[in-house]
């Protein structure tokens, strides 16, 4: 059985800068990685200082063989399988698809989210999903500037959130209401739709085509609508729910993992940073929570050895 002080699960952004944050501060960690970040999808990354158009795997090569080189650091290629707690103070046993067993005294679930594309009984998506049909303007909207620019979301809340939103960087909008969601678009909404000469159209999408990149989308009426880009929000959920359910873990409304603001979970000794957090993903805000859960596990620890020693 290996031992260390702490386990980090997932090795994207996030979980190798907790490693990385870790490593520099002398601290022994493992981080587990499964090799399946949700942006592997994506031609480029954006909206990150100094990696601005850099290809997500690329940057995930650089990242991984920087904090490799730390001597306090083993970076694992493998899955996690089970986690369980030893007791209240005594830390996790964490085990792995690869037959590993390590003991550690603390955990960051780092894992991410799983967008589940292929729920959202869309036909071909996965040709274009994070490049030409998207969730986030602030990681690929400049591109699709003043572009035919679709919506297809399962709520009317997020029509009336998103759309003035994604009106700034194109007013070529097309909303794409379900039947269902459209029965619940209430007058006040519609009438600013139709001020700012938006389209809305009834339907719900089955299938997107296009070669390099989308070119329109098939409705369930046989409907075709041109478009250069869609945006929609998968039924994501978090990666390991399971495991941080059995823990103990707390998840909030969104049924994302709940951190206070040192990414701790309510269970002692487990942390989580990313992507499982927040609807807010970014490459950016995952790298930051990553360093504030290392940090903070940091100041623990130190804490400790000093009233120990």
């Amino acid at each position: 059985m290996k031992v260390c002080d702490v386990v980090v699960i997932g090795g994207s952004a996030a979980g190798l800068q907790a490693t990385l944050t870790l490593a520099r501060a002398l601290v022994s960690v493992i981080c587990i990685d499964s090799d399946q970040p949700c942006n592997r999808y994506a031609k480029e990354s954006h909206n990150f200082l100094s990696n601005d158009g850099v290809e997500p795997l690329k940057l995930k090569k650089t990242s991984w063989d920087q904090v490799s080189k730390y001597n306090s650091v083993h970076l694992i290629h493998d899955k996690v399988q089970d986690v369980h707690q030893k007791d209240l103070d005594n830390g996790f046993i964490v085990k792995t698809f690869g037959n590993l067993e390590i003991s550690a005294k603390r955990l960051i679930f780092a894992s991410g989210m799983n967008d589940n594309i292929e729920k959202t009984g869309i036909n071909n998506i996965e040709k274009f999903w994070g490049n030409s049909i998207i969730i986030c303007p602030y990681c690929h909207g400049f591109e699709f500037s003043g572009k035919k620019t679709g919506l297809y979301f399962n709520s009317p809340m997020l029509f009336q959130i998103m759309s003035p939103i994604l009106y700034n960087w194109s007013k070529d909008l097309t909303l794409i209401f379900p039947e269902k969601v459209f029965e619940e678009l209430d007058s006040v909404t519609a009438d600013k739709f139709k001020e700012k000469k938006i389209t809305v159209v009834k339907g719900s999408v089955v299938e997107v085509n296009g070669d390099d990149s989308l070119s329109s989308v098939t409705l369930d009426n046989n409907t075709t609508i041109d478009l250069d880009v869609l945006y929609i929000i998968p039924p994501s959920t978090v990666n390991n729910k399971e495991m941080l359910t059995k823990l103990g873990v707390e998840f909030d409304e969104m049924s994302l993992v709940k951190v206070d603001a040192q990414q701790s979970t309510n269970v002692k000794g487990v942390k989580a940073a990313g992507d499982c957090t927040t609807m807010m993903r970014s490459l950016a805000g995952s790298a930051a929570q990553g360093l504030m859960a290392g940090a903070s596990i940091c100041h623990d620890i130190f804490q400790e050895k000093w009233a120990e020693e």
